[in-house]
């Protein structure tokens, strides 16, 4: 049976021992909008979920999109033994779209999952990135040879040497917003766009179980911190900003072998460190050092109306009405320019 529901707080998630944070409905919170309706689709069995899918339509002044998880990236993690289910869900899904009268779909892959989507949707664009995983059957700095773990332990005496800087994993607002600062200058020193306040917002009011947030400062002075997003099993790394002024602190460092143990002694299994912004770069050797094992997911898309429909919009306005969706590959506008004789 195949279920589709609004999102809420009530909605329940697949009876599997591994489910990433975003399938779980606390994220309805970040999504739920006037532009952003949130659903689960799921497939039960035996009074079983079995699997789910998590996605949203968007509505826009220039159309309506249908997107599995956007700005996080993941909406499934199928597995291999439910490859009925899955189809089923998929099948169901695109006929959801073509009557809400989506102009395209994308379908977001988690890097754990066992099942290739191609085997479930005949979607024509795939985009495939990269993130890291961690295995926490043992602390990451016991994986670790010798040399590399002492210097790393090395590090992480930095922050209560050198300063008078403290974890605190209950941040009030204050906290927050000093966070937030840093988060905004870290973001104009890398020269990048940063996410709203108000969705780090909704965040830090999730902050005592469905999300961790660990800062680290003192009384006068808020240095960094990192939102952690958690789910069964899994845990992924979700921002982070720590102010450049204490880069020889390795504050991240500090506060990441700390949360470590408290990982493993709740249980949990992965640590998704997420994907870096260029691949093998400085942050990408970061997490290599950690441990963080090389892992690959698809997102995949199909257009549900004419191609020069969806193309006849300008890429600038997809670009930055739709952050962090995968709508379909920008090359098709680049392509259309090339055919019209444009640049």
């Amino acid at each position: 049976m195949i279920d589709v529901e609004r999102m809420t707080e009530d909605t329940g998630t697949a009876s599997k021992a591994l489910v990433p944070p975003q399938l779980f409905s606390y994220w309805c919170k970040i999504f739920e909008s006037a532009e952003y309706r949130p659903y689960i689709i799921s497939s039960k069995r035996g009074g079983k979920t079995k699997e789910t899918l998590s996605f949203v339509i968007v509505e826009k002044p220039f159309g309506r999109f249908l997107f599995s998880m956007p700005f996080i990236g993941y909406g499934c993690s199928f597995d291999q033994e439910n490859l009925e289910d899955a189809r089923a869900i998929v099948r169901s899904l695109e006929e959801l779209a073509r009557r809400e009268d989506c102009l395209t779909m994308s379908i977001s892959t988690h890097p754990l999952q066992s099942l290739d989507i191609g085997q479930v949707w005949d979607a024509p664009y795939k985009h495939r990135n990269h993130c890291q995983i961690l295995s926490l059957d043992q602390h990451p700095l016991e994986a670790m040879s010798g040399k590399r773990r002492k210097a790393v332990k090395n590090e992480m005496q930095y922050v209560p040497r050198r300063s008078n800087f403290t974890i605190d994993t209950d941040p009030d607002r204050l906290t927050f917003d000093r966070w937030y600062e840093v988060y905004l200058k870290l973001c104009g020193e890398q020269q990048t766009v940063p996410q709203k306040k108000s969705l780090f917002e909704k965040y830090w009011e999730m902050s005592r179980d469905k999300i961790n947030f660990w800062t680290l400062g003192n009384e006068d002075e808020v240095a960094g911190g990192i939102f952690f997003a958690r789910g069964r099993g899994i845990v992924d790394y979700n921002t982070s900003a720590f102010d450049s002024k204490y880069k020889d602190l390795c504050c991240t460092t500090y506060v990441l072998g700390d949360y470590f143990d408290r990982l493993i002694s709740e249980g949990v299994r992965y640590f998704n460190m997420q994907s870096s912004k260029k691949f093998e770069d400085g942050t990408y050797r970061y997490k290599e050092r950690w441990g963080g094992k090389l892992y690959w997911h698809d997102i995949v898309s199909k257009s549900l109306a004419d191609l020069d429909t969806v193309t006849s919009i300008p890429l600038e306005k997809i670009m930055k009405e739709l952050p962090g969706c995968y709508v379909l590959p920008y090359s098709l506008w680049q392509q259309k320019d090339k055919g019209s004789g444009g640049a």
